[in-house]
């Protein structure tokens, strides 16, 4: 019972501290959390993930119409957001874990629901990947979606490898981690623009 209180109470300060950045290398993204309401930066605590930020453009358009090749997670990111854009209901609940399209269906079957986010999906003008995280047995996408209004809005793809095939999965959305601070990498890279 000791242990399940300290990792509760890790959790809620964990929460309640304020992220910045300090350090991207080749293969790691170091995100330096410090206190909330502090006015000097120092004794942080670091997460360090295993992953990679975007230096160069790539553009998932190009990758899903066979122009760039990608790795086998990065081409399953770009047919997710093609398929989100054009693909039917059945097509899309496919991209999601087999263990979880039972409780995704009611989602993705839902006309209304399912026509807001692919008409969404279609004001999209471009997207590219900003950051690839590797957290345990999934890999988590950021990626920029810049829309026809000219704003642009950072997505979350976490993704899991079941037998050899990618899948969406929802396993992370009560992690904290993935709630609290991976969201946090947006802040990490600029924007990307077609030119």
């Amino acid at each position: 019972m000791m242990k399940i209180k300290l990792i509760i109470g890790f959790i809620i300060i964990l929460q309640a501290i304020l992220l910045f950045v300090h350090s991207v290398h080749a293969d790691t993204i170091t995100l330096n959390v410090y206190p909330i309401n502090t006015t000097v930066n120092i004794n942080y605590a670091n997460i360090v993930l295993t992953g990679k930020l975007y230096a160069e453009d790539i553009w998932l358009e190009s990758i899903s119409d066979g122009i760039t090749q990608a790795a086998p997670d990065e081409t399953f990111i770009a047919s997710v957001v093609k398929m989100n854009r054009n693909g039917l209901q059945a097509d899309v609940l496919n991209t999601w874990n087999p263990d979880e399209r039972s409780k995704m269906s009611s989602y993705v079957n839902n006309a209304v629901m399912f026509s807001k986010s692919q008409n969404w999906y279609k004001a999209v003008k471009y997207s590219a990947f900003l950051a690839k995280m590797i957290y345990g047995e999934f890999t988590v996408f950021a990626v920029q979606h810049s829309m026809q209004s000219g704003s642009n809005i950072i997505l979350l793809y976490p993704i899991k490898n079941v037998s050899g095939s990618y899948y969406l999965t929802n396993q992370l959305s009560e992690d904290p981690i993935f709630v609290s601070y991976m969201v946090k990498v947006k802040y990490l890279v600029p924007y990307k623009s077609k030119k």
